[in-house]
């Protein structure tokens, strides 16, 4: 309700709110409702949003349309009373009531704002189905995937990719990445056929996609980690080799900067997450970590932490640099895909080590190279030597028909021009001299 309020009043006006209802002894959303929807002077709103909001007395168990009279009086007692005081003060219609006028109306908007979400929520919730819903509240299911045929396909944990058994009718999912769009404050068009954000439905992640980028309507919804892996629990799994595991652990202990490289569903932002609810086990309790991410997908225990997530009046390069003034001492970007890879490099190289990002890649060695390829977006010549003097360690993981796994982890012993990237793999016999050599 704070936020609601003051992003349409001064704070002056919200105290003032405030102090109001704690003087009636009732909550500060009672109050808004009670001065909203029963005041004599109106709000402008239509009524069904005065319906949806108005609270019969206690003791009354009709419903709102039957409540007539029994709802609190045309002019409550607080509207008499501070009339009296305006009209001592400044005259009858003096500024006094100008200002509740104003305020009346801002919070009109604020309560048209939360029926208009409520009422999106729910469209949403029916164009999903039985079926989908159950699949997001499935822990074990990670994406849903619906093509453009209409079948429905779900990714889970153990079991992989698999065909629901569903299949959408065009005009269904027509309809629902249009309410998406809604919700996200945007239209879904053919002259804007792409549509994509975080649902307010368990944070998902959302890609929708509308003819003529696609022959018919399809999307793709991924659900943010449910359950927080472990580096044990990969050990446990089969993902992750046991000597490994102590080489990671040992990179974390030193502050090294880590990439996680490896393809679309590949498991680089749960392995990211499990490195770094490593970090905040083994490291000093006081360490404050900023995470940044295009949608909140990384879950971490960590108690000094600040989440950050782009818009479109911040893209991911300014959330970096922002970070700077965030007194952080570990930066963490889910992913970089663009010109903020400089950003990161130089922010890991400037006093802030001990790191952990992903990136789309092939192999170890093609994620440095993607990683140099990305700063030049930023606008400036290649920058191997920063890239091998930042990178320290990289792991690469891939999804096989058997599961995840980590077939990869090197470590980035420098660069020259002769022979490129010079990386050291890290073999299963070696010891924990390889990473602190």
């Amino acid at each position: 309700m704070r936020r609601q309020l003051t992003a349409y009043l001064s704070e002056e006006e919200f105290h003032r709110l405030r102090d109001e209802a704690d003087e009636r002894g009732i909550t500060l959303s009672r109050y808004v409702k009670e001065r909203l929807f029963q005041s004599d002077g109106g709000t402008g709103l239509d009524r069904s949003v005065r319906a949806e909001h108005a609270e019969p007395l206690a003791g009354n168990t009709g419903s709102a349309t039957q409540a007539g009279p029994r709802f609190w009086p045309a002019t409550p007692s607080w509207t008499t009373s501070r009339g009296r005081g305006d009209a001592e003060t400044n005259g009858r219609g003096g500024a006094g009531a100008e200002r509740r006028r104003e305020q009346q109306r801002r919070i009109s908007m604020i309560m048209a704002q939360q029926l208009q979400e409520r009422r999106l929520d729910e469209l949403l919730r029916r164009q999903l189905g039985a079926r989908i819903l159950a699949a997001i509240g499935d822990p074990q299911i990670t994406e849903i995937i619906v093509n453009e045929d209409g079948r429905v396909w779900f990714e889970s944990y153990g079991k992989g990719m698999h065909e629901a058994g569903l299949r959408l009718p065009a005009s269904q999912v027509e309809s629902l990445i249009g309410t998406v769009a809604a919700s996200l404050g945007t239209v879904a068009n053919a002259n804007s056929p792409i549509v994509e954000g975080e649902l307010q439905i368990e944070g998902i992640r959302f890609e929708g996609l509308l003819p003529p980028v696609a022959r018919k309507p399809c999307c793709v919804m991924r659900k943010p980690a449910q359950v927080l892996y472990t580096l044990d629990d990969y050990i446990r799994d089969g993902i992750l080799d046991k000597k490994h595991a102590h080489v990671l652990r040992a990179a974390i202990d030193r502050r090294l900067n880590i990439v996680v490289a490896g393809g679309t569903g590949s498991g680089k932002t749960t392995l990211a997450g499990a490195m770094i609810n490593e970090m905040v086990e083994r490291s000093d309790p006081n360490e404050r970590y900023v995470i940044i991410e295009d949608t909140l997908e990384i879950q971490c225990r960590a108690h000094n932490l600040v989440q950050l997530h782009t818009a479109e009046t911040a893209d991911m390069t300014r959330l970096v640099r922002t970070t700077m003034r965030l007194r952080p001492d570990r930066i963490i970007i889910g992913e970089v895909r663009g010109a903020e890879a400089l950003a990161l490099l130089k922010a890991w190289n400037t006093g802030h080590p001990g790191g952990v990002t992903t990136i789309h890649a092939n192999s170890a060695r093609a994620a440095l190279t993607r990683l140099s390829s990305l700063v030049q977006e930023a606008g400036v010549p290649p920058q191997p030597e920063l890239i091998a003097e930042t990178i320290n360690l990289l792991v690469f993981i891939v999804r096989t028909p058997a599961g995840r796994r980590v077939t990869e982890l090197v470590r980035v012993a420098g660069y020259n021009v002769r022979d490129g990237f010079a990386l050291a793999p890290m073999k299963l016999d070696q010891a924990l001299q390889a990473v602190t050599a």
